[in-house]
């Protein structure tokens, strides 16, 4: 089926299911009114959604993410199906995979697409960096796969920094999901309050052999009613635990 073709029948056959798509985001939003809050944010939530598309749709293989959405609090299986199931049902048809979910995503991102070109610049800079080095560590990590996603016979020990809560409900499900966490750490650590550095070095993490360190999270865009002090004063602390790294890393034995 030509291009053209493929995406008018993909989006035809996305709006005639339509209504099954909002059943399933019905039963979704009436799960999570309805549910005790976990204590994990949304937004750590939301690319594990994006990654679990594009495993589905066939762009970027991530049998990790696949397992690991079903289990989250609040993601009732039914819903997530008949929320989701349209739009696969229309790829698996059509071939077609719309802007948002392609890998490695190019050209101008749209607001809806963010999460999805987020995935392909940060795996572009896994597989530039961690050829060269054995520490992957990962702040802020929330449900982040690409340890997970690494060969199984790997040499890289990675690391993820992340709040307390948010790694409790990220160990159950990994454990639900019968995921090897032999080569993984997990660090708790407060980012405005703990040192998770100092964390990092007691979960086993070594100054003196290179890393790559991983910081999706972003900062830069203060909340309603936040103090808009806030986001320059995590970068002055980001850019104080990083020269704290690079001095440590380059003293003398």
């Amino acid at each position: 089926m030509r291009k053209p073709d493929a995406a008018l029948a993909f989006y035809a056959l996305s709006i005639l299911l339509l209504p099954v798509s909002l059943l399933g985001y019905v039963i979704w939003v009436g799960k999570l009114l309805a549910v005790k809050p976990s204590g994990v944010s949304t937004s750590a939530q939301a690319p594990l959604s994006a990654r679990w598309a594009m495993h589905n749709f066939g762009v970027r293989e991530d049998q990790a993410a696949n397992q690991l959405l079903p289990l989250l609090p609040g993601v009732p299986w039914l819903g997530m199906r008949l929320a989701f199931w349209p739009t696969l049902f229309a790829h698996r048809v059509t071939g077609f995979v719309p802007k948002t979910f392609r890998y490695p995503f190019e050209g101008e991102i749209p607001p809806q697409a963010e999460a999805s070109a987020r995935v392909a610049f940060f795996d572009g800079a896994v597989d530039r960096a961690l050829p060269g080095t054995d520490q992957l560590v990962i702040l802020g990590a929330g449900f982040d796969t690409r340890p997970y996603r690494l060969p199984r016979d790997t040499s890289v020990n990675s690391f993820e920094v992340d709040a307390p809560k948010t790694q409790a409900v990220k160990r159950e499900i990994l454990d639900k999901a019968g995921i090897d966490l032999r080569k993984v750490a997990f660090v708790p650590a407060d980012f405005e309050k703990d040192d998770w550095l100092a964390k990092l070095v007691d979960a086993g993490f070594d100054l003196g052999r290179p890393a790559l360190f991983l910081w999706e999270r972003r900062h830069d865009v203060p909340r309603p009613g936040s103090d808009r002090g806030h986001a320059a004063q995590d970068r002055e602390l980001r850019q104080r635990q990083f020269a704290r790294i690079r001095l440590l890393h380059n003293r003398d034995p």
